[in-house]
Order: C-alpha cells, then structure tokens, then sequence
C-alpha cells in the first residue's frame, strides 16, 4: 500500500493544472556598503533568505532556488561582493517545472586609498 499523503500529493499535482510559476521572496536592495579602504570585496550578509512558494505545491525546497549574479556565477548571503552593483536573480523552479524569477542589488561602495602620511 502506499502511504495516504503520497498518494494525495500525486493526485494534487497530477489533476490540478499547474501553470503558474512559483511566488519567490527576496530581501529588499541591499543599499550602499562600504568596503575597508584597498579592499576590492567584502562580505554581505543579505536577510531574509530567499524563499518560494507554488500553488499547487506548496513550499519550495531551499535547493530549488538558485541565485545568480548577472555574469551567471551562483552566489549566496555571506558571499564577497566587489566594488559596483552586483545585481542578483534568483530562480524558483516546481515540478512541472514552472519557473519564477525575482531580482535584487547589491551595492558596494570602495574607499580609493589610504591617506598619504
């Protein structure tokens, strides 16, 4: 036999037409950081974490989400970030596989040098 909540979840994604991308969350732009003066990069820490829901499905598992920068390196909160804007998508895919995207900035803002003694 196979367990009740198996086959419930079979018949809500086999019978219910699922055409719709899920609902991904994503923090706010993350503003202006400034990095320690000579520093090409530095550390940002980005809340709340990324997270997507589906209709039919439900929750999305953490590891059907993916965020990328815009040269399409994966990157995560607690990453090193350069001087600029990175601007971060990230993408939520269901079984079907409906896929929803949603963007955020990252802002770094360098400090050029050290004073001159």
């Amino acid at each position: 036999m196979f367990p009740i909540n198996l086959i419930l979840n079979f018949k809500k994604i086999f019978f219910n037409k699922d055409n719709e991308a899920p609902v991904i969350t994503t923090p706010a732009n993350v503003p202006a950081i400034n990095v320690e003066p000579n520093m090409a990069t530095v550390v940002v820490n980005w809340t709340p974490l990324p997270s997507a829901v589906d209709t039919v499905e439900g929750a999305i598992l953490a590891a059907n989400i993916i965020c990328r920068d815009q040269l399409g390196g994966v990157v995560a909160s607690g990453d090193r970030y350069p001087v600029g804007t990175t601007r971060v998508t990230c993408t939520a895919s269901d079984s079907v596989p409906n896929t929803g995207t949603k963007q955020f900035t990252i802002t770094v803002v360098g400090k050029c040098c050290l004073p001159a003694d």
